[in-house]
């Protein structure tokens, strides 16, 4: 099955360390424990973008929520469960919404993607996660 996020990076964007702690509008641990949850709760290569006001900075409020953007085949049932309750469980300060792409009208996740995204892959390679 083909990752239903296609090959497009539309609103991809990946800079230095500090701007992109920035334009995530979070913190180096708070980045370091979304990567943790993640890496424990997915199976197989994905790709992981954070959408919305956090990747966007349009309408962000101290309290706004984390949308991360799963690509993918979808997850099974308990696997979402296990990772939405694991970001429930955490010590991240805000509510996390996982949303996965297959799930998502093409349109939509579209628009997702090119209103803006970061990548969580690019959060590595910029040096603000260690694996």
């Amino acid at each position: 099955m083909s990752d239903p996020i296609g090959s497009s990076d539309a609103g991809f964007h990946c800079v230095a360390d500090e701007a992109l702690l920035a334009s995530v509008h979070l913190r180096l641990h708070e980045i370091a424990l979304l990567r943790e949850i993640l890496t424990a709760h997915l199976q197989g290569p994905r790709k992981v973008w954070i959408v919305g006001s956090r990747a966007t900075g349009r309408r962000l409020k101290p309290h706004s929520d984390l949308d991360v953007l799963i690509g993918g085949p979808p997850l099974s049932l308990a696997a979402r469960a296990d990772l939405v309750e694991a970001f429930s469980d955490s010590d991240l300060p805000m509510r996390v919404d996982v949303l996965e792409a297959a799930a998502l009208d093409e349109a939509f996740r579209r628009g997702l993607l090119e209103a803006g995204a970061v990548r969580v892959d690019a959060l590595e390679a910029a040096g603000a996660i260690r694996p």
